[in-house]
């Protein structure tokens, strides 16, 4: 259902997971780490799942992480947990969700029952501990209460909750996740002189901000103002108009690509609200894919109606 994002458990990884399975330990930590999973190490337990949960709470950062809990309710079944907080960052609420599949498969989707998602610290402990292993009273979920399911956990994964989620939305009918635009990036458009080219990038702080400024004689041109190591936006003035680039490297890392191609529009908007109207937007892998075309795009041609045919005369 969700979009993976090509990142694959380490070897070191799948090795201690066995170990895991085989020992006694109550719980195994997994993290995402330059673009592989990989273990984070064992937590023992007491020998009582109510009293290691609360242990669990506590040992637990506010990073997030994948957790492997021994249920003690189903013999050789294990909890799996994405714990990932409601205050996340953008970029390790995507990753973890869209990564979480392949590590079920890959280690091997038999082990795990039940699979939940958690976002608050309360969510797991001993006080929690029905509703964490599905045991409080409710039906199992049919096949498409069960896809239903899946889908709000991306929403709560991609927006941590209906009202956070409503402000990350870019637009009406938009999907794409919003970030903050820095002060001055938008005076700096406004002020470009015919020639000039802008290059955007997300911070850390999770804003749009300016990288670098060039100059270029057209989008034939422009290529060679583009960095190749990682996505970027590029705002170029030529003529009589903007023109908006978004590039992405086949070389850049996972999840600049997941967070760039997710918030591409959502500045967009927020450059359009600015007053920065664009002739022509442009979307290309690496730069020298780029097409020295400054024409706007061809509006679609209108269909013409054509009546059905009747029956057939017999």
């Amino acid at each position: 259902m969700s979009n993976q994002s090509g990142i694959n458990c380490s070897v070191e990884l799948v090795d201690a997971f066995k170990d895991y399975v085989a020992g006694s330990e109550r719980a195994f930590l997994m993290s995402i780490e330059d673009e592989r999973v990989v273990p984070k190490g064992v937590i023992a337990g007491s020998g009582d799942l109510r009293r290691d949960l609360d242990l669990l709470q506590n040992e637990l950062a506010e990073q997030a992480v994948y957790l492997v809990v021994r249920n003690d309710d189903i013999s050789g079944k294990f909890i799996f947990i994405s714990f990932v907080l409601d205050n996340a960052p953008v970029r390790s609420k995507m990753l973890y969700a869209s990564t979480k599949n392949t590590v079920i498969r890959q280690l091997g989707v038999e082990f795990f029952h039940p699979i939940v998602f958690i976002n608050d610290k309360d969510e797991l402990s001993g006080d929690a501990y029905e509703t964490l292993l599905g045991t409080d009273g409710t039906k199992p979920l049919s096949s498409s209460e069960e896809s239903l399911a899946a889908v709000k956990q991306m929403e709560l994964l991609s927006g941590g909750g209906i009202e956070r989620r409503k402000q990350q939305l870019v637009g009406t009918g938009s999907s794409g996740l919003k970030m903050s635009v820095e002060g001055n990036l938008l005076d700096n458009l406004r002020g470009l002189d015919i020639g000039q080219t802008v290059t955007i990038v997300i911070g850390g702080d999770e804003q749009f901000r300016v990288d670098g400024t060039a100059t270029a004689t057209g989008l034939g041109d422009i290529a060679s103002t583009i960095p190749t190591h990682s996505p970027t936006y590029t705002v170029a003035r030529f003529g009589n108009g903007y023109y908006f680039v978004y590039c992405c490297p086949s070389g850049s890392r996972v999840r600049d690509r997941m967070v760039y191609a997710s918030s591409k529009q959502g500045l967009l908007n927020d450059l359009k609200s600015g007053g920065i109207d664009f002739i022509k937007v442009v979307e290309a892998g690496d730069p020298n894919e780029i097409v020295a075309d400054e024409g706007p795009l061809p509006a679609p041609a209108a269909q013409a109606f054509h009546k059905p045919r009747g029956p057939r005369r017999r």
